[in-house]
């Protein structure tokens, strides 16, 4: 087990990411992103939440690690959300599940997915892009809780100065990295290939750029630092591999996954369910590459004879042994945010949970819609899934937080129930229906959320308060 499979992966795919990752931390990248991330949220009443968001999913696609992308940004964004109006627990939980996204976010997923596109037999390009889908509808729907939550709480609109100058400088230092991330790998180079060519391109536009060009011991600590990770994360891989070398040896692997099968009764839905709590259970006391690892040993094999597609099982098992991190009891992407905004780590549990409840349902649309699978063959429907969707999710995170254009009064949370659960079962069960009716449907659901949005902006602010 200690020389297996999990530790070629770390060698040959994982070590020189992480090496990647530390070079670009190095040229003050990090500012970069957070002058990005105040485009997007200056002009919306939660901007300084959305600021957080954005900033961790760009930071994510290079860094992979929910807990390193709340030590990248908490020192940034939380002073900044407080000001705002966010309280300290609120602050906390939108950091810590905007970090966690960052192992969904490619082109960059952790070891987790480096390891999927092993056991699946296919190249990494494979994974990056069917993640692609699902992790832009994830930070979505964050985006949109935060913009609920801040209605919610009546935080007026903050402008923030946008320093346009810096972005015009260290832009090339990552959109150049990145793009040839996406561009090698599509072309189907191998994941360490592409992280070197992409450890040289940061370096000759690093040190071209003058205010972000480091000190020579910088740069050689970056890339200690940049080693020891890299091992940390090879030993840790070893140990996954002691533990699923056991199971396959001893057969445990092999008699759990069968003792699922009979709990489930053959039906897909309950293995699913099944699939979801063995997942978060082993996310609480693990790593999610080591809870990945363990699922994709014992469960994938139940669910792959129910017809379940080899890639949708596997990225089932992934998306719950990611936000795991930020699930309680234990999120360890909680316990770090908590540790820099210096709040309550149970109530800061409880609203990352709350602002990640998307990354519960998209799962399951990942098994039962064709749409994530790039599967267009039927386009109508693959129009109108994905516009349910974002019907769906945009009705689920206002009934979470009450509020969308204003803050619900008791009867609006019954439309908004209604527009979410028509918009996912039309999102599953819209192919069986015929195509006219499907798309009938689909504007019948958009014109109801739009008129719920219409007669919100036409209720007046001091009546919404005080309902």
């Amino acid at each position: 087990g200690l020389y297996g499979l999990f530790m070629s992966i770390s060698a040959d795919q994982v070590f020189m990411f992480v090496v990647f990752g530390a070079l670009l931390g190095i040229f003050k990248v990090e500012g970069l992103l957070m002058e990005m991330g105040k485009i997007l949220g200056r002009r919306l009443r939660g901007g300084a939440g959305l600021t957080g968001v954005f900033s961790n999913s760009l930071i994510g696609m290079v860094s992979g690690a929910p807990v390193a992308n709340v030590a990248i940004t908490g020192p940034f964004v939380l002073p900044y959300m407080r000001r705002s109006g966010y309280s300290v627990d609120e602050a906390g939980g939108i950091l810590a599940c905007s970090a966690t996204g960052s192992q969904l976010m490619p082109p960059v997923m952790g070891a987790a997915a480096f390891m999927m596109a092993t056991f699946i037999s296919q190249p990494y390009a494979v994974v990056m892009l069917a993640a692609m889908l699902p992790a832009v509808l994830f930070y979505f729907a964050v985006a949109l809780g935060v913009q609920f939550l801040s209605v919610r709480k009546d935080l007026q609109l903050v402008r923030i100065d946008v320093d346009w100058s810096l972005i015009r400088r260290r832009l090339p230092v990552f959109a150049l990295p990145i793009g040839l991330i996406f561009g090698m790998l599509l072309m189907r180079y191998s994941p360490s290939n592409t992280a070197f060519w992409a450890s040289v391109i940061t370096l000759a536009t690093g040190f071209a750029v003058k205010d972000a060009r480091p000190h020579w011991r910088e740069l050689v600590r970056a890339l200690v630092n940049g080693a020891v990770t890299g091992a940390k994360i090879g030993i840790s891989l070893a140990l996954i591999g002691m533990v699923a070398q056991t199971l396959i040896s001893t057969g445990l692997g092999s008699k759990l996954a069968s003792l699922i099968h009979i709990l489930a009764g053959g039906q897909l839905f309950a293995a699913l369910l099944l699939t979801m709590a063995v997942a978060l259970i082993l996310g609480c006391a693990v790593p999610p590459a080591a809870a990945y690892a363990l699922c994709a040993i014992i469960i994938i094999p139940t669910l792959t004879p129910m017809g379940v597609d080899l890639l949708r099982a596997h990225m089932f098992c992934f998306y719950f042994s990611i936000i795991a991190a930020v699930t309680p009891p234990v999120g360890l992407a909680s316990l770090a945010a908590t540790g820099i905004s210096g709040g309550n780590y149970a109530v800061t549990s409880v609203h990352g949970f709350r602002l990640s409840l998307s990354g519960f349902i998209l799962p399951f649309l990942i098994i039962y819609n064709p749409l994530f699978s790039f599967d267009f063959s039927n386009a109508v429907w693959s129009i109108c899934s994905l516009i349910c969707i974002l019907t769906g999710l945009t009705s689920l995170d206002a009934l979470l937080y009450g509020a969308m254009a204003r803050p619900f009064t008791p009867r609006d949370y019954i439309p908004a129930a209604v527009v979410m659960l028509l918009s996912f079962w039309l999102t599953i069960q819209g192919a069986r229906l015929p195509p006219p009716l499907c798309a009938l449907l689909t504007l019948g659901i958009v014109a109801l959320l739009a008129v719920q949005w219409f007669c919100q902006t036409r209720r007046p602010p001091a009546q919404s308060r005080t309902a």
